[in-house]
């Protein structure tokens, strides 16, 4: 039975949205509530959710969709950090390795997988400065997010240039072309969704949205 991993997001949301109304959680104010050690009890459910959704995304992926180079689970670390802050890095970082853990039975430790991990920490930082809206009910907010996974996408062939050259070697244009497109396109069609979801779970595009 194939597994569309959109599906399996669209379940963890309405799931986190159950969560969400039964603890009165806010994502939106992670810094407000009880703190609980390191973190507040809202920034525990953020790291928590998404460290999960992270494995699982990522798992589904790369065994149903293996080579395919769009991913979602880069955007759920996009969107833990904008949503519980860049406080949840370490967060970030483990459910990177876990992953592939879970997935290979072995952590690679790259500047590849480092880049993931950076993407989330930039992207997620850059959103909460520009004072983003997840909702994206104004125009600028658009155009802000896609200047952001435009700029972020960039790690990508960065790091693997810089781990070719490591071993010695050139990575082609051509390579270099084709992972930063990948990743721009990942980013695009998963983090808005994504963080519009957890904003707002079940909500409801206009036309003018929808075109937007």
């Amino acid at each position: 039975m194939r597994v569309s991993v959109e599906y399996l997001i669209v379940i963890l949301f309405h799931a986190q949205h159950m969560v969400r109304y039964y603890t009165n959680i806010r994502m939106a104010e992670p810094t407000a509530g009880v703190r609980i050690g390191p973190y507040t009890k809202n920034q525990w459910f953020v790291a928590g959710f998404f460290f999960v959704a992270y494995i699982l995304a990522y798992s589904i992926a790369t065994k149903f969709f293996p080579g395919y180079p769009v991913n979602p689970a880069t955007s759920l670390l996009l969107a833990a950090i904008f949503f519980g802050g860049v406080s949840l890095w370490p967060s970030a970082l483990l459910a990177t390795f876990f992953a592939q853990f879970f997935v290979g039975g072995s952590i690679e430790f790259s500047l590849v997988t480092v880049s993931t991990f950076a993407q989330a920490i930039a992207g997620g930082y850059l959103l909460k400065k520009l004072e983003i809206d997840p909702i994206f009910r104004r125009d600028k907010d658009a155009f802000r997010l896609i200047s952001v996974l435009a700029c972020i996408s960039l790690l990508t062939p960065i790091a693997t240039t810089l781990q070719s050259l490591s071993q010695n070697q050139l990575p082609s244009a051509t390579l270099l072309q084709y992972e930063y497109i990948a990743t721009l396109f990942s980013y695009l069609m998963f983090a808005p969704f994504i963080l519009r979801w957890t904003a707002k779970p079940g909500f409801r595009r206009t036309w003018r949205e929808t075109f937007e």
